[in-house]
């Protein structure tokens, strides 16, 4: 680093990005941030003629995106990204763009924007199959599955979370795998099936401390969310030995774990997870506050089908009226989909 700091040369420019890089996978956002400015500095140094200075500036934008969203601000993140996006979009690196493609769809969920954060999933995985890149389409599929999940499609979401997994693997995304080993779990727990949830966190989990990669602020919350009712749901010594079951495993042996409970489990009876492809249209519908006449009609079923719905879904919710529905509805960011018939 002294030897380059002298030098000033692209090669040092380059080391300096690559440190942010790592800074920032391990949660050290202040370092990244200042390795950032020593890079663009020393790239505004070396003079607009050099090619550093217009790789570098692009690429500082896009980690510095990447540490807003990771700081749980996706709203700045997803203005920052956007810049980068046009800029890498119109390069000869265009196939690049969709990495910030995938951190700006992930802004656009954040925020409830599902449309916004499909369509920039869609440019990704063309840009990324474009250039054959398995790792960036691997984290494609994960974001894809989040949008499932966020729609109620917790069996598709699950297809997508296992598909991130194979192609993670495949690719030797170390990183991606952990993501999408606790996007597993936490399917698993929207499905009821709180051991497999639990050990497949403790996988990760010492994963991550294997590998020095932190836990973003912004993926917090939810996780403890899972932990917690997976917990709750076991009670503390089976949560305990379930926890140290899935703490020894490694990456190999948790995926191929996470691939058997995929096999065995089955629709539950209750719960969100419980619901049909029908009731969860349903359940969209209610949370615009449709009646049940208007929801037939977008449906083109009957109103007493629409009635026979109804009842399932409040027993397997455990809720007693249309207006918990919908405000549960709108929890979960369930949002309706296009239903014309051809």
């Amino acid at each position: 680093m002294a030897g380059g700091r002298r030098t000033n040369d692209s090669n040092f420019i380059g080391s300096l990005l690559y440190l942010s890089w790592v800074a920032m996978f391990r949660g050290d956002f202040q370092a990244a941030r200042e390795y950032i400015a020593e890079a663009v500095d020393a790239a505004q140094k070396a003079g607009s003629d050099s090619r550093s200075i217009t790789l570098v500036e692009p690429a500082a934008k896009w980690i510095r995106g990447w540490i807003e969203f990771a700081s749980s601000d996706p709203a700045q993140a997803s203005q920052s990204l956007a810049v980068v996006v046009a800029i890498i979009r119109s390069s000869m690196l265009a196939r690049y763009a969709s990495v910030p493609l995938i951190v700006l769809a992930q802004a656009q969920l954040a925020m409830g924007e599902l449309d916004e954060a499909a369509a920039f999933v869609d440019e990704a995985t063309s840009l990324a199959s474009a250039g054959a890149m398995t790792w960036v389409l691997g984290r494609v599929a994960r974001v894809r599955s989040e949008l499932s999940a966020r729609k109620g499609d917790f069996q598709g979401a699950a297809s997508l979370a296992h598909e991130a997994l194979s192609l993670g693997r495949e690719a030797g995304d170390q990183l991606g795998l952990v993501d999408a080993l606790e996007l597993v779990a936490r399917l698993a727990r929207e499905q009821d099936s709180n051991a497999e949830s639990t050990r497949l966190w403790a996988a990760a989990g010492s994963l991550r401390t294997r590998l020095g990669y932190a836990r973003f602020p912004v993926e917090q919350g939810p996780r403890e969310a899972s932990v917690a009712a997976a917990k709750e749901a076991l009670g503390a010594d089976d949560f305990a030995a379930a926890w140290a079951e899935g703490a020894k495993l490694s990456a190999d042996e948790a995926i191929a774990y996470a691939a058997r409970g995929r096999g065995e489990r089955k629709r539950p009876a209750a719960g969100w997870a419980s619901l049909t492809p029908g009731e969860l249209q349903v359940v969209r519908l209610v949370g615009q506050h449709l009646s049940n006449p208007e929801i037939a009609a977008r449906l083109f079923v009957s109103r007493a089908t629409v009635k026979t719905h109804l009842v399932h879904i409040f027993s397997k919710l455990g809720l007693d009226s249309r207006s918990e529905l919908a405000a549960e509805a709108a929890r979960r960011g369930l949002q309706p989909q296009s239903n014309t018939r051809p």
